[in-house]
């Protein structure tokens, strides 16, 4: 892996939109945000963290990396909470019209009729709206315990997603799910690249097993942090800027095909040269959704 071409296009990327630039991910992605966000709490915050997440019945969810990925394993017809949480499949992303990037609360985020009366459910669909509903969930001393589970569990996936830039993508094509691509020799789609593809290749090219791949990624971006990045990245903890940033991000690299100078459409074959293009910031993206992660809730569990 070429990393010193990959450092430098981050930074290149970071001065061309400072002061913030920035990533839904798969499995991988989710758990490695989890993961980077884990040694960001303090000793307060992960002994609160953790005693929610022991009130689940899964063991599987009840570690922080584990957790990030219940609010995607509730989309599968198998899972056993699949209809308890139809509701909430809309939450995971803000598409954005072409000609801005800001986040629109009145025009972005329709109103949700069919939340459920037992159950914590933002009546504002989109994913900006559902990380601001559920951390008032856990700062709300009224709020059950289960309440707090499942907004624990929801923002924690929803942090990793607002930072994939096609989670903020274009109304127009759904986030790049309608963009029908190939990538190296795999036919998929362009919001697909971007949750899963990208993450899954750097890891069978270090020659990592599936199983633990991502933990070994994630232990390598964790050591590349610095202190500069750690503060900046903390000092923005609105989920509305965090949108804007992928929307930046989704527009000038998610959607432009480095070959031919050009947006994506239809039939395009991504290969190196994308990948090389977009590696480092997906990489980037990972360190701050982790960070941030970390940040907001040392904000909920640490405070006097």
């Amino acid at each position: 892996m070429k990393r010193l071409q990959q450092l430098f296009f981050v930074t290149a990327v970071s001065a061309a939109f400072a002061p913030s630039v920035c990533l839904g991910f798969g499995d991988e992605g989710h758990q490695i945000v989890g993961d980077i966000a884990y040694y960001e709490l303090t000793t307060r915050t992960r002994a609160a963290v953790l005693g929610i997440l022991q009130n689940d019945d899964d063991p599987k969810y009840r570690r922080l990396y584990g957790a990030t990925v219940w609010a995607d394993d509730i989309k599968d017809k198998d899972h056993p909470q699949h209809n308890e949480f139809r509701w909430a499949r809309r939450l995971h992303y803000v598409n954005l019209p072409e000609d801005r990037h800001n986040y629109v609360e009145s025009e972005d985020c329709k109103t949700k009729y069919d939340c459920p009366d037992d159950l914590p459910c933002p009546h504002l669909e989109c994913v900006v709206a559902a990380i601001e509903f559920y951390v008032d969930v856990l700062k709300n001393d009224h709020s059950s315990s289960e309440q707090k589970l499942i907004a624990l569990k929801f923002i924690v996936h929803f942090v990793g997603d607002i930072h994939q830039p096609l989670h903020a993508g274009l109304r127009s094509d759904t986030g790049g799910g309608s963009i029908e691509v190939r990538f190296f020799n795999t036919d998929t789609n362009l919001h697909s690249v971007w949750d899963s593809g990208l993450i899954r290749r750097e890891i069978k090219s270090e020659g990592w097993n599936y199983q633990d791949g991502w933990k070994k990624l994630s232990d390598e971006l964790r050591g590349t942090i610095t202190d500069e990045q750690r503060a900046l990245w903390k000092s923005e903890l609105d989920p509305r800027e965090w949108a804007k940033e992928s929307a930046i991000l989704a527009q000038s690299v998610a959607y432009a095909n480095p070959t031919e100078h050009r947006r994506l459409r239809d039939n395009d074959l991504l290969r190196t040269q994308y990948y090389d293009k977009s590696l480092p910031v997906v990489e980037e993206c990972l360190k701050r959704g982790g960070v941030r992660l970390g940040a907001l809730l040392n904000s909920i569990f640490d405070v006097e």
